[in-house]
């Protein structure tokens, strides 16, 4: 899965129309690149009252100079002044605080400084990436009304991603926080990387006697895609592997249990049967004690079909 500290989820500051999405789900973007234009009269109503309280304020400035003239010239009184003056102040305030609501709406800060006038009123607010990453979850299409507050895309960086497994109780003293984790990719293959395990969970599966366990792993290849299926084995603090399978893996031949193993001879590759001694069920997966290195390529959906064939050749068929 993503590496959730590294997800950015952008909602929607200000409610509208989306008039347009510049990017499809699994789209690599980069920071301050477009993603979507929504149209929205609450950002144009509120520009508008920008303006008109830009301009109050230009007026009151205008009276607050010629008062302060003529209380020089004994021609207004002083309460006349300070009148005016807490108008100016007050109208100083409205303008401050529609220019943060501008900026709170998505509008930027050169758009706001340019706002001088109805005419310069923008009905539309682009959002852009806030971060190099991919478009994970898009949840807009264009014609759909969205509110202020709505979720309309997730964008992470998968330069590091989190794999999930189960760690079985009786490991918990060999496999730590910061313990040096293998990731064997059976659809890349038997590509191997490493990462280091983050976290594991302090509550117990009462049926599977099992931990969550996390592992963070450097992707910066882009190998590990979100929902791969992967093997973990673990360099526990005795040094020793818990080399996991899936049960998919698994099959029963006569009284052996046995996966299927890629292997290359002569530069041919071929799928050899592997007698294996399984430990603990780890949720999906079991612990191999024995009859299979960390990190061999181990048929997964089809190994099936390998027993099978498997059995008509032993039995001459």
């Amino acid at each position: 899965m993503s590496n959730a500290y590294r997800d950015t989820k952008m909602n929607a500051l200000v409610g509208g129309v989306v008039r347009q999405v510049a990017v499809e789900l699994g789209a690599s973007v980069t920071r301050g690149q477009p993603l979507t234009v929504i149209f929205s009269a609450e950002l144009a109503d509120a520009q508008t009252k920008y303006v008109a309280a830009q301009a109050m304020l230009s007026a009151d400035h205008q009276k607050l100079e010629r008062t302060q003239s003529l209380v020089a010239l004994g021609a207004a009184s002083r309460q006349e002044l300070e009148e005016i003056t807490a108008v100016h102040a007050g109208h100083e305030t409205e303008v401050a605080a529609a220019r943060q609501r501008l900026l709170l709406l998505g509008l930027g800060p050169d758009d706001v400084s340019r706002l001088t006038e109805a005419s310069r009123v923008i009905s539309e607010v682009t959002v852009r990436a806030p971060a190099d990453g991919v478009v994970i979850a898009r949840n807009v299409n264009p014609g759909q009304v969205v509110g202020a507050g709505q979720e309309l895309f997730t964008v992470t960086d998968l330069s590091t991603v989190w794999v999930i497994g189960d760690l079985y109780e009786k490991d918990f003293a060999a496999v730590r926080v910061g313990s040096v984790a293998t990731v064997t990719m059976p659809a890349a293959r038997d590509s191997v990387v490493r990462g280091r395990v983050a976290y594991i969970d302090p509550r117990v599966d009462p049926a599977t006697r099992t931990s969550k366990v996390r592992v963070e792993v450097p992707n910066k290849s882009g190998d590990l895609r979100l929902g791969m299926y992967v093997a973990l084995s673990f360099e526990a603090a005795s040094g020793r592997q818990v080399t996991l399978v899936t049960r998919e893996a698994v099959q029963a031949v006569g009284d052996r249990t046995v996966v299927y193993v890629q292997v290359v001879e002569g530069g041919e590759g071929r799928f050899a049967e592997r007698v294996v001694k399984l430990g603990a069920a780890l949720g999906d997966s079991f612990e191999v004690l024995d009859g299979l290195k960390p990190g061999e390529l181990v048929v997964t959906a089809g190994s099936f079909f390998l027993r099978a064939e498997a059995g008509r050749t032993r039995s001459g068929g």
